[in-house]
């Protein structure tokens, strides 16, 4: 009895011992195995577009940390490829490549666009590989890495030229736009986002009057298609309005006029035939003011301010001697 004692003793020390030894081995084993932080790449999507310019090269990244303790990234690396051959490196700082560079351990994917261009003399790449540098929660510094390979290119229209004669007209003065497109199904020109102009050949030009649109700023935009993709241009033509004009029309046969000058002085004209028009400059705050009577005994009479272009005041009169008036401040 006393030996059986003595020998399941001695059994239960060796599974002891060996426990012991095993958890001993665990705990000496790798230390990326038990404690820090394990990103991995979910998703690595690439694609890239030619311009006729330059070479763009959209990348997106997706990380998830598998350990539980949170990772930081400290920086990317991406080394674009073709056909084996090494054509160029880009390299994002952490915070550059993933908001505050911190991929938080809760299981949640983190996400990341990554733009690079290239101006087109080292070629199209194939392929990119990617390098993730991140540290653990224990400060060890750790990498992941992965490949994509890229799809054959987009081929997006190319804008060689949308110029404009004169990028400052006076009221009613016209200029003209250029423009020269290539590799496109459909070429757009719009003016401050209207379709006015639309569709139109690749290479030509058009005259325009921008006073038309009655707005001091006029953008014109080319918009080119195809099934790639999409590109534009923008030019801007300002029509030189006056700060203030004063204008006078109507029935009347003879008004007499009374209006704030650019000294913020009143002038005064008589028996004055209609229209009538007058135009000054103007600082912020200057007074403005414009009064018209009829100087006969039937007809209307209008008058209006207009700032910059645009009109800012009117007011009509009908009837023998009315008066019309309008006023304000610039």
């Amino acid at each position: 009895m006393k030996r059986n004692l003595i020998l399941r003793s001695l059994v239960w020390v060796v599974i002891a011992s060996l426990l012991l030894f095993t958890i001993s081995c665990k705990k000496s084993g790798n230390v990326d195995d038990l404690i820090g932080a394990a990103l991995q790449i979910i998703e690595f999507l690439a694609e890239g577009e030619d311009s006729g310019v330059e070479i763009r090269y959209k990348i997106n990244l997706t990380l998830q940390e598998t350990n539980g303790m949170g990772a930081s990234v400290l920086n990317v690396q991406l080394n674009f490829f073709k056909d084996q051959d090494s054509i160029g490196t880009s390299t994002f700082d952490g915070n550059d490549a993933f908001s505050n560079s911190y991929i938080p351990a809760n299981g949640t994917n983190s996400s990341k666009n990554l733009y690079v261009t290239d101006n087109r003399g080292v070629g199209s790449a194939n392929k990119i590989d990617a390098i993730i540098s991140y540290q653990d929660q224990d400060g060890n510094i750790k990498s992941v890495s992965g490949s994509v390979n890229l799809p054959e290119l987009k081929k997006l229209p190319v804008i060689n030229n949308f110029s404009v004669d004169k990028t400052v007209v006076s009221p009613g003065e016209t200029t003209t736009l250029h423009w020269d497109v290539s590799n496109a199904d459909t070429v757009m020109i719009t003016r401050n986002g209207n379709t006015e102009i639309g569709e139109v050949n690749s290479i030509g030009s058009l005259e325009i009057d921008p006073t038309t649109s009655g707005q001091v700023y006029n953008n014109y935009k080319l918009t080119a298609t195809n099934n790639d993709g999409e590109v534009f241009l923008e030019v801007q033509v300002r029509v030189n309005y006056p700060d203030v004009e004063y204008k006078i029309t109507g029935t009347a046969r003879r008004v007499d006029i009374t209006y704030a000058s650019a000294e913020n002085s009143t002038s005064q004209k008589s028996n004055v035939r209609l229209p009538w028009s007058f135009t000054r400059s103007a600082n912020t705050g200057d007074f403005l003011y414009l009064s018209a009577q009829n100087d006969t005994s039937h007809g209307s009479v209008t008058v209006s301010i207009y700032k910059d272009g645009k009109l800012y005041k009117t007011a009509t009169s009908s009837g023998a001697y009315v008066i019309a008036t309008v006023s304000g401040t610039y």
